[in-house]
């Protein structure tokens, strides 16, 4: 399986969405792994032993940047695309990349352009957070 996690916000954003590949080869440990991300974050995620391939979104607004960026998602093919964040370029290259599984969280731009959504956890669960 081939999967691609689009994560093309601010560095902290990047950094936050590192923890999906850990539990991405637990669950499917013969997948294969790529990360797009713009070039500013790669310091934050170029030794990540769970990442097989870095790919980089040009964050210029420049439309044919975009269309490229489409154009390399389907060459490779992927069988599922995770957008990390729900940012509307992201989900326009789940929708333009033809995959078949794109996977976002649910809002109305996802809800329109990606196959899967996922409602957001309103409430840590985590035991070590303690609301004030």
């Amino acid at each position: 399986m081939k999967i691609l996690v689009i994560q093309i916000k601010q560095l902290g954003d990047v950094l936050t969405s590192t923890v999906i590949f850990e539990a991405l080869k637990q669950k499917f440990p013969s997948c294969e792994i790529h990360y797009l991300i713009t070039p500013k974050s790669i310091a934050i995620v170029e030794n990540n032993p769970f990442i097989d391939k870095l790919l980089f979104y040009d964050d210029q607004k420049n439309v044919a940047s975009f269309f490229n960026s489409v154009s390399s998602i389907r060459k490779e093919k992927y069988d599922v695309i995770i957008d990390a964040y729900c940012k509307t370029n992201a989900s326009l290259l789940c929708w333009l990349s033809s995959v078949k599984k794109t996977i976002s969280f649910d809002k109305t731009v996802s809800r329109l352009l990606c196959s899967h959504v996922i409602e957001r956890n309103k409430e840590s669960f985590s035991k070590s957070y303690k609301s004030y």
